[in-house]
């Protein structure tokens, strides 16, 4: 389903999301770093200055805190964009 266009110019969008019954074979999901155990993620998305970032930050995006989320973004330069 067509939502919004976004139009890219010198930055980069990078999207995660929950592992589904599409998720290539690979995708074991998001883990928890300090309990070692699957998390409930969500569809995410960030658009950041470089695919790097975007692609990191998504996954900071399911654990921390708004908080911390916000000034990640902050110090990065990158916009999260909720999915539903």
């Amino acid at each position: 389903r067509f939502v919004q266009q976004i139009s890219l110019r010198d930055e980069a969008l990078a999207v995660s999301g929950p592992k589904s019954e599409q998720s290539p074979s690979e995708h074991r999901g998001h883990y928890s770093p300090l309990e070692a155990r699957p998390i409930q993620a969500r569809y995410i998305a960030i658009l950041a200055p470089t695919a790097c970032i975007a692609d990191g930050l998504t996954k900071c995006a399911m654990l921390a805190s708004n908080e911390l989320m916000s000034k990640l973004l902050d110090r990065y330069g990158a916009q999260l964009i909720e999915l539903a």
